[in-house]
């Protein structure tokens, strides 16, 4: 950094000076120069070329000292000493000498600095009440204050000194680099003596680390119902309250936000409340401690409660709830309550259920339309008067969930016979009443219609073919409720009816190509083709070997003496060898 070494000649030079920039009362000098009024601008150019650079000598009478470097956690304080020297020339004692901390970027002339001691010149918005220049420049001193640290004040800054008509100064090749990292500092959280249950206690949060300096910083309590908050100061704060057995193993959290930098920190304490043998045996579960399900159907828990008389009259309410292992029961909604200004959880919302009232030292527990997910442990908790609160923590209820096993019963009234309308049902007499109906589907035939349903039976009506007979029927259960399925498969044995007819076709006809197993033929009435088993088929043949002409006359009115004698000729044939039956399959085909 260099200087004119005139005075009067550091305006109209001012291409010389470098980064020596002009203040208001170097721009009345500057005024003046160009006017004409300075002798030392007669001599024109030759002027100019006698100034000599700045020399070591002047380079090392303003200096500055302090760290290069220094680290702050967002939301904290530091002071950053530094110490200022500039020549004794251009001013007197009674002068006052005036610092100013700019960030790297800035323009000394128009933009504002971080801080000074000038009070006529206003600061960064963003840094006004947080940076302070504590140090006096007229005792040589530039020391800088950062309080209630923010990221956005990461980065570079440098120190300017103006005191008189000489010492006016930017230390920009002394520069004040500032690191601001995330906050990781806790506070801590100090209890006074054990916790006994019924006892007052006072518990204190405390941020020794925080700034004094700064702006004071706010604490929230989480996690119990706070009877009182006793003394505080700017870095701490004191909890008064009474535990209750039912504190035992909750968790106790101090918040601390600090306003002036937008973040908070917080620490989290479990607390061990001691409780006598009186007291514990008080407080009493009677239930099952696991139990099993499968998956979409439900399980009763039956369960009683037992607590003391005392805090409560008859009329007053008992609350129960059922909430899952790790939920803080302050904040978390239940799985099951019988308080309706509480919430339940979503998940089980409709399927669990208290159906037990916890005035008559019922707690007992309803679980519908069960899911994988249900499946953990879970705690009851007991509301009532002023000293009934009590969770049973050391008590707990695990549920068992597993894959449904279950398959539905398909039941035939009857004998499938062909032609004949049959009632097929479908039951599911182990799925549940009390949760979300189950829905039935039937697969493998054209249902004719659907009879009579109740929440846990199908039934299926229709009429069996010959072609059915071999095939597969399924009835398929769903449970909505859970979102699982099962289902049950029977074969169809279909008899042939004894009214059966068969009759002649147009030889004429194109027959398509029988499966394996049975015989493509055509019944009364009927003007399409249908396959036949061999049973039925054999059977047919057999009875038209007895009544040969009247099953013609049966079959059609068309047919000819010549086709009844064919007719006649072929179920005799039947008799003879299986070849013989082939070949007289192809004649009526």
């Amino acid at each position: 950094m260099h200087h004119c070494p005139h005075q009067e000649n550091r305006c109209c030079l001012s291409k010389l000076c470098g980064s020596q920039l002009l203040d208001a009362q170097e721009s009345q000098s500057c005024q003046v120069c160009e006017s004409g009024k300075a002798s030392s601008l007669t001599h024109g150019l030759g002027t100019f070329q006698s100034l000599q650079p700045w020399s070591l000598a002047q380079d090392n009478a303003f200096r500055l000292q302090m760290k290069e470097s220094v680290t702050v956690q967002e939301g904290l304080c530091i002071l950053v000493p530094c110490s200022v020297f500039y020549p004794r020339r251009g001013w007197i004692d009674s002068d006052p000498a005036q610092g100013y901390w700019f960030r790297n970027e800035s323009n000394i002339l128009s933009d504002a600095p971080v801080a000074t001691n000038d009070a006529g010149r206003k600061v960064q918005e963003e840094t006004k009440g947080r940076f302070h220049l504590v140090g006096d420049p007229r005792d040589y001193n530039c020391s800088l204050d950062i309080r209630d640290a923010r990221m956005a004040d990461k980065g570079s800054y440098f120190f300017r000194i103006v005191r008189g008509s000489y010492v006016l100064y930017n230390f920009k090749q002394n520069q004040l680099y500032m690191h601001v990292t995330a906050l990781t500092q806790t506070p801590n959280i100090h209890i006074q003596g054990t916790l006994e249950s019924g006892h007052p206690t006072s518990i204190t949060c405390k941020v020794p680390w925080a700034c004094k300096r700064g702006m004071p910083p706010t604490f929230f309590w989480i996690g119990v119902a706070v009877t009182s908050l006793g003394s505080k100061t700017s870095n701490s704060s004191e909890l008064t309250f009474t535990p209750e057995p039912h504190h035992h193993g909750t968790n106790l959290t101090c918040r601390v936000n600090f306003p002036g930098a937008g973040v908070a920190t917080e620490s989290t304490i479990q607390l061990n409340v001691s409780r006598s043998l009186a007291q514990d045996n008080a407080f009493r579960l009677q239930m099952n401690k696991s139990v099993t399900v499968q998956e979409g159907l439900c399980i009763l828990v039956p369960c009683s409660v037992f607590y003391p008389r005392r805090g409560w009259i008859d009329s007053d309410p008992a609350r129960g709830y059922w909430f899952r292992n790790e939920s803080n029961y302050f904040s978390d909604a239940p799985v099951a309550t019988n308080d309706a200004g509480r919430k339940v959880r979503e998940e089980t919302k409709g399927r669990f259920h208290l159906v037990g009232d916890p005035r008559d030292y019922n707690c007992s527990l309803d679980i519908r339309d069960a899911r994988m997910a249900d499946k953990g442990s879970y705690f009851f908790r007991i509301v009532r008067g002023s000293y009934v609160l009590y969770n049973f923590n050391h008590y707990q209820l695990y549920v068992h969930v597993t894959a449904l096993t279950q398959t539905p019963n398909i039941h035939i009234q009857g004998t499938l016979e062909s032609g004949h309308p049959t009632n097929i049902t479908c039951k599911v007499p182990w799925a549940c009443k009390r949760g979300m109906p189950p829905t039935f589907f039937w697969i493998g035939v054209a249902v004719t219609s659907l009879g009579s349903k109740t929440p846990n039976s199908s039934e299926l009506t229709f009429t069996p073919e010959p072609h059915h007979h071999g095939t597969n029927l399924t009835c398929r259960v769903t449970f909505p409720g859970a979102g699982v399925a099962t289902e049950s498969t029977i074969q169809l044995n279909v008899s042939c009816a004894t009214e059966l007819n068969l009759t002649h076709r147009d030889p004429m006809r194109q027959s398509r190509t029988a499966p394996q197993g049975f015989q493509a033929v055509i019944f009364t009435g009927a003007d399409h083709q249908v396959f036949l088993p061999w049973s039925c088929w054999f059977s047919l043949n057999k009875r038209t070997d007895k009544a040969s002409s009247k099953q013609v006359e049966m079959g059609t009115t068309d047919a000819t003496p010549h086709e009844d004698h064919q007719a006649a000729s072929e179920q005799k044939i039947e008799k003879t060898t299986f070849r013989q039956r082939q070949q007289r399959k192809k004649t009526y085909l």
